[in-house]
């Protein structure tokens, strides 16, 4: 072979050889710049539902709805029927109180409410995405209070203690009350405390007392 040819030869064998010398470190290169391109994709976490804020008042006892946290701190209850929730302050510092006292276990919460249905002051929606963001099983019931009631002992049972606010049942209207003391019952056991808001101030209301007084006949006037 011509001693140029035999050069020409080598120097192609030589040069091919240098572009495939380290076939791994030429795919490494690729990889890591195909890599700096692009951020790795790292999953951000959902925040969670803001929690309710309550006043330091609310929460150490002494803010306006102080009277029903200290009741329901001292009922031992776990589960708990609030008729009328109003602007829904006293039902978020009561159950936090109520679940305080039961050493942050969750507790049972139970309202009937017309809410918006009613021009309540606060919405259906709202105040369920208020309570649920407390450490409470939160069953809401949006009817009158006697077809609220006959829906609770249908679907929840009985209940610990039991929180009359709501002013179709309110004292002044004794003839409401005695109309729901059969539904009531409904809810109740012999362990079932009741109170009733009468003036700002939650009075204990006797169920067979009620009861008593209407199947009582009329003194006749002298």
């Amino acid at each position: 072979m011509p001693l140029i040819k035999l050069w020409n030869t080598i120097r192609g064998k030589s040069a091919d050889s240098a572009g495939v010398a380290n076939p791994k470190q030429a795919t490494k290169k690729k990889l890591n710049s195909g890599t700096a391109s692009r951020d790795p994709q790292v999953p951000v976490p959902s925040k969670p539902a803001a929690k309710p804020k309550l006043s330091l008042l609310d929460r150490f006892g002494g803010g306006p709805h102080a009277a029903t946290c200290r009741l329901v701190r001292s009922s031992g209850a776990t589960s708990i029927l609030e008729i009328g929730v109003g602007d829904g302050e006293r039902a978020l510092a009561m159950t936090a109180a109520l679940v305080e006292a039961n050493g942050g276990n969750p507790v049972r919460y139970v309202a009937i409410d017309m809410f918006e249905m009613a021009d309540g002051p606060i919405t259906l929606k709202d105040f369920h995405k208020q309570i649920r963001a407390q450490n409470v099983q939160p069953t809401l019931v949006p009817m009158s209070v006697s077809a609220g009631l006959n829906r609770v002992s249908s679907t929840v049972g009985v209940v610990d203690l039991i929180l009359i606010a709501d002013p179709v049942a309110g004292p002044a209207e004794s003839v409401a009350l005695l109309d729901i003391s059969k539904a009531l019952k409904k809810v109740a056991s012999e362990n079932t405390s009741i109170y009733q808001l009468t003036d700002e101030q939650w009075v204990q209301i006797d169920l067979d007392a009620v009861t008593d007084k209407a199947t009582r006949p009329a003194r006749r006037a002298a």
